[in-house]
């Protein structure tokens, strides 16, 4: 089964659980994109830094699920208002083949696709998957490959029932299915709660078969793809090894063992006749009995307890690099038996003992030699190189075969010695595009991945912009050290954007955008700022406009003296930290004449804003960066102290807002909106002595993207 989410956060927890856990089928998870435009608990993760934190995540719960799983690397639409919008972020061609590559060597029986439905995925996201989807079956048709028996569009209920894995128990001794499905969903943490539940809905893709299916997996129902008939030939072999794996308390050893290795051995044997040419069995047949083998195998190696333990000199490579690999011991070895290793990597241009090909004799205790190619993939740093790469970490397997006298003792283990690629230095702009203003702060993360030491000094310089140099010394492998550097502007340098480079020495080694633009603020305010990090991208942007400003978590809003801001501002979603007693601090605040701006929420904590603003919020996948955004022009902020016009949003990151606001109050003035006056974009009230503003829009990803028209509407929404 291949799981298709759209990204990570999608996927199908439940049914992946379930069916791997519980049934053993073979899951697959792929991702169409990497996630880059989703905003975590508190919004200061650059588009490149989620995807990697998200891709991270995702590869976890592989893991944990014993899954494949891989990326097909696709930009992030996170709204569209038509297919020609996704069409122009997605190339035909390239979605196509990235498919293709992923069916043509999975081999899936069943595809769910995750994500399509979900009211915050624009539908024509789907739309344009689905028929690239279509055409990749039928080139998979034609071919007379594999296809999947049924495609299904569900919806995941990531944080909501778990009646699918509730009462479904894993091996004698093991945890439940339940119990595994909420250690894969903690790997999502604070993130998980960004995807509201649904319940899951299946329907199938019109025009493909799904007569051999015998039932669909709802509310608790198992998928299946009915077996051959022809395989019932060797269901005696089946059987004897269902009522044998049933009957055990443990693993069995001794003459138990042995008896229980020749059923197995039996079963194995039966297996090999149908998938080495039967003239009866078909590729599907062949396919499914190849997974059984793969799974008799792994039963087998348990009872003849063949575990290996192996060191690796270093885990993360560079280009030709040499690096030992020790083999120490192998449990499970006939004393009278012959070993040897096989090394496939070999045939890749690494190089093993400084000689040709990729077999050695079998030794412990003394390391294998090998030299890594100068073609060597790059996996690191994994939000710059690891974002082309098709999986996480690349597997790097390598084999002990062992011929026993006995014939049931003898195996085969597949070992991952878990090498990563990377460069030899790298140095990484953690703050990648920076305002033209003095204090503005880049942060920089050198790494040494090579085994000669380095000591330098690493600074910005340019005529117009320039930081102290910030001394560095990494000593050993895999040192690391993240320094940040201040910037000094000098008034002349030109309004627009320019690349700076970031030096060590004389020699650039990286860089980052720089913008200059005008922006007019109240420095006579003082600003409380409410988020749950100082460093989320409302909290830079605050910074950037020089006003006095102060900072509380949401959790001590409560014990706080507000009176003596001019203005409190919520950051985005910092709101759901907030106590009762911190609400009602806020209100206390806002009736005695304060002004209170809150940016975008999710729907529950908006009920607790003061006053009554009967706003009703619902997730929206319709406004791209195409949808119009206007501001009243009598207001005066559109006007005061930075004049804002239609044209200034050009240049938007993602989407507009991820949400549909409406309100029934007769109060609450729209001072901005969408589209024409369909959905507010900015709404005021009065409560008290004073006014709350709230503001529907996706501003995190524009101040981070250091958008002049974000700024400067944030500049006018503390001065009015």
């Amino acid at each position: 089964m291949t799981i298709l989410a759209i990204a990570p956060l999608y996927e199908d927890l439940w049914s992946a659980v379930y069916l791997r856990q519980v049934f053993g089928v073979k899951v697959q998870l792929v991702y169409v994109t990497n996630g880059e435009a989703m905003t975590g608990a508190s919004v200061k993760l650059y588009p490149n830094q989620m995807a990697a934190d998200l891709r991270g995540r995702a590869y976890a719960i592989s893991r944990t699920l014993d899954a494949e799983h891989g990326f097909l690397n696709l930009s992030h639409v996170d709204a569209a208002a038509n297919q020609e919008y996704v069409r122009s972020a997605w190339d035909d061609d390239t979605v196509r083949s990235r498919l293709y590559a992923v069916f043509a060597d999975f081999k899936p029986d069943l595809v769910l696709v995750n994500g399509l439905e979900r009211p915050e995925t624009s539908p024509h996201v789907g739309e344009v998957l689905l028929e690239n989807l279509k055409v990749v079956l039928e080139r998979l048709r034609s071919e007379k490959r594999n296809i999947p028996s049924v495609v299904a569009i569900a919806g995941p209920p990531l944080s909501g029932s778990s009646k699918n894995v509730k009462t479904a128990k894993l091996t004698r001794g093991r945890s439940s299915a339940l119990h595994v499905a909420t250690s894969v969903r903690a790997k999502y943490g604070d993130l998980a709660g960004f995807i509201s539940p649904i319940e899951a809905f299946y329907t199938t893709l019109p025009g493909y078969p799904k007569d051999r299916l015998r039932n669909v997996m709802d509310n608790g129902r198992l998928l299946r793809v009915p077996r051959p008939s022809t395989i019932s030939a060797i269901d005696s072999i089946v059987r004897k090894v269902a009522l044998l794996l049933d009957s055990w308390r443990s693993v069995p050893r001794g003459r138990a063992g042995d008896r229980a290795l020749k059923v197995l051995v039996a079963a194995l044997g039966e297996i090999d006749a149908w998938t080495d040419g039967h003239p009866r069995a078909t590729e599907l047949e062949r396919r499914i009995l190849l997974d059984w083998r793969w799974s008799l195998e792994s039963v087998r190696l348990k009872i003849i307890g063949a575990v290996p333990y192996v060191r690796v000199s270093d885990s993360v490579l560079t280009a030709v690099q040499l690096v030992y690999l020790t083999i120490d011991s192998v449990r499970g070895l006939d004393p009278r038996g012959q070993t040897q290793v096989i090394f496939p990597k070999a045939k890749e241009g690494w190089i093993l003992n400084e000689r040709p090909g990729d077999r050695a004799a079998f030794v412990t205790g003394e390391p294998y030699r090998l030299i890594s190619p100068r073609s060597l993939a790059l996996d690191l740093p994994r939000d710059i190189e690891g974002l082309e790469r098709p999986v996480y970490a690349s597997p790097w397997h390598f084999f002990i075969v062992h011929w026993a006298t006995i014939k049931e003792r003898s195996f085969s283990l597949r070992v991952d010695a878990g090498f990563l690629g990377a460069p030899r230095f790298s140095v990484e702009v953690m703050t990648p595009i920076a305002m033209a203003v003095n204090g503005e702060r880049i942060a920089v993360r050198i790494t040494n991945q090579s085994r000669d030491g380095v000591r330098d000094s690493v600074a910005v310089r340019l005529n117009e912009v320039w930081s102290d140099a910030a001394p560095f010394r990494l000593n050993t492998k895999g040192s690391q050290q993240v320094d940040t550097l201040t910037l000094k502007v000098s008034p002349e340098i030109p309004d627009g954007t320019h690349f700076v480079n970031v030096t060590i020495g004389s020699d650039p080694v990286a860089g980052f955008l720089l913008r200059k633009f005008p922006l007019l603020t109240d420095t006579s305010h003082s600003v409380v700022v409410v988020a749950a990090d100082s460093f989320d991208a409302a909290s830079m942007a605050i910074r950037r406009t020089a006003m006095s400003a102060t900072w509380v978590i949401p959790s001590e809003l409560e014990r706080s003296s507000l009176p003596v801001a001019d203005v409190v501002l919520i950051s985005e979603f910092a709101s759901e930290g907030i106590s009762r007693g911190g609400w009602s601090n806020v209100r206390s605040y806002v009736e005695q004449g304060g002004r209170l701006v809150v940016l975008a929420q999710r729907p529950g904590p908006l009920q607790k804003l003061p006053g009554e603003p009967q706003l009703s919020i619902a997730p929206s996948a319709k406004y791209d960066t195409s949808a119009k955004l206007s501001i009243d022009s009598l207001d005066l902020l559109s006007a005061s102290p930075n004049d804002l016009k239609e044209e200034s949003w050009m240049g938007w990151l993602y989407r507009r807002t991820m949400w549909q606001v409406q309100t029934s109050s007769r109060t609450v003035v729209v001072q901005a909106w969408f589209g024409e006056r369909e959905n507010p974009a900015i709404l005021r009230w009065h409560v008290g002595h004073g006014t709350v503003t709230y503001v529907n829009m996706n501003l995190g990803h524009q101040f981070l993207n250091v958008l002049p028209a974000a700024h400067q509407l944030l500049a006018n929404l503390l001065a009015n």
